[in-house]
């Protein structure tokens, strides 16, 4: 894929394999080109190459969907329809943005729409199976939700891979190696003083977690 952009360095992955990965995390289930409406100013449309992959919505300004044409990326909370726009139709991001989007054709609608509608649900499961980690107590082998943090900071999107694993934190308290990821985080958007907390609590919680014991050396 895409080569990470400048200050997305630290973001390193997970030193456990994904082992609590179903196949719809890492499956593209959606490519192609759609309009976007802008958030700013006009509002007017633009086209965008999506990619729909497990939890993440992404789009870039060209096909080749590597880091220097990405445009944005979100997880994908809930799709709901656009009575006024027949080709169109609303997504509405765990972060609570809502997007704009419309196809060519009601044939491409009806397979971006169900791309984007498992991509909720995949999201949903990996917030319930994080639910599920920090009630009974324990850490599953690697947060879904942690590895998706992870890419989107490999990819340079640094708010949104904080944003996202604070969630994970916030769900799974217990998880040394999500405190870890967030303070590396916390460090490319040099917010130090969260990144030295974050970190402070991975080395707490798993004190051979060696990578973090760096981190925080740099941080301080």
């Amino acid at each position: 894929k895409g080569r990470a952009l400048a200050g997305a360095a630290a973001m390193e992955p997970p030193a456990r394999p994904p082992e609590a990965a179903s196949g719809e995390d890492t499956e593209v289930l959606y490519e192609g080109f759609l309009y976007k409406r802008g958030h700013k100013g006009l509002r007017n449309w633009k086209l965008r190459f999506f990619v729909v992959k497990g939890p993440l919505v992404a789009y870039y300004a060209a096909r080749t969907a590597t880091a220097a044409s990405l445009k944005g990326a979100f997880l994908a909370a809930k799709v709901r329809e656009w009575p006024e726009e027949p080709l169109g139709w609303i997504i509405e991001a765990e972060s609570r943005k809502v997007f704009f989007v419309r196809a060519e054709t009601h044939e491409q609608r009806a397979q971006a729409i169900e791309a984007m509608r498992r991509s909720a649900a995949v999201n949903r499961l990996h917030r319930e199976r994080d639910r599920t980690a920090a009630s009974s107590g324990r850490t599953a082998p690697v947060s879904p939700r942690c590895l998706t943090g992870v890419e989107l900071g490999k990819q340079g999107l640094i708010s949104e891979a904080v944003a996202t694993l604070m969630e994970v934190t916030r769900a799974v308290p217990t998880d040394a190696e999500a405190w870890y990821h967030l303070g590396t985080a916390q460090l490319c958007s040099l917010d130090e003083q969260s990144a030295v907390a974050s970190l402070q609590r991975a080395v707490a919680l798993q004190e051979d977690l060696d990578d973090a014991r760096l981190h925080l050396g740099v941080a301080l």
